[in-house]
């Protein structure tokens, strides 16, 4: 995958190559999952947010450039954020959740999470550091092995 987009995320990617950790929430922001949602829920929308203690519905987690990711369900949407591996909810601000009846969404990380990293943080670039859940580990050992990467 070549990564594209604005300079920020270019330093994003930069600063993910010398990382030791695919990054979470925590490594990309200095507030809290849900602190950060806050703010940008109330730069967008005129509703309250909703709680972070109702939680309806799954979202899996994936890796995209070296930062674990999840994505809005709602077609069309759009919607991602980083997510946490402490606190698992996702709550989308572009489109609020109002197809889950204003509820976050329980993030499902992979059982096998520290050796997709590991896999992963072999490879040089973030911009390669990429891991779907429809993938198994022996795929990216073998796509590291197809590129030279030990």
């Amino acid at each position: 995958m070549v990564a594209s987009g604005s300079s920020a995320h270019l330093h994003l990617i930069r600063r993910q190559e010398l990382a030791s950790s695919i990054a979470t929430h925590e490594e990309l922001k200095p507030e809290s999952l849900v602190d950060f949602t806050s703010a940008v829920w109330s730069q967008r929308w005129v509703r309250p947010m909703p709680s972070p203690e109702n939680v309806s519905g799954v979202v899996l987690a994936y890796v995209n450039c070296g930062r674990w990711l999840a994505n809005c369900p709602v077609m069309g949407c759009g919607g991602a954020a980083a997510i946490s591996k402490e606190d698992t909810i996702f709550l989308c601000v572009e489109c609020g959740n109002a197809s889950n009846d204003d509820q976050w969404y329980r993030v499902v990380l992979p059982l096998y999470a520290d050796p997709i990293e590991k896999v992963l943080l072999r490879r040089p670039k973030a911009e390669n550091r990429n891991w779907f859940p429809a993938e198994k580990l022996i795929d990216l050992e073998e796509e590291n092995l197809l590129h030279g990467v030990k």
